[in-house]
């Protein structure tokens, strides 16, 4: 909001401005942060599980034909 009240050139700072959420400025941050840890977790926990998985053998190939 602060960028969009005062430009491009405006700082990055979410604790600086005139605007500001309502529950304040923490909370949102953390919840970002939260969401962003997740995202990576995931992300690599999907790559292990990719890793991991069984290489397709005699048996999967029975199974799909």
């Amino acid at each position: 909001m602060n960028r969009y009240q005062n430009g491009p050139y405006a700082p990055l700072d979410p604790f600086t401005g005139h605007w500001k959420p309502a529950v304040g400025v923490l909370p949102p941050l953390l919840v970002m942060a939260v969401g962003l840890g997740c995202t990576v977790w995931l992300a690599r926990w999907n790559r292990l599980a990719v890793d991991l998985a069984p290489a397709p053998g005699p048996r999967l190939a029975a199974a799909a034909g």
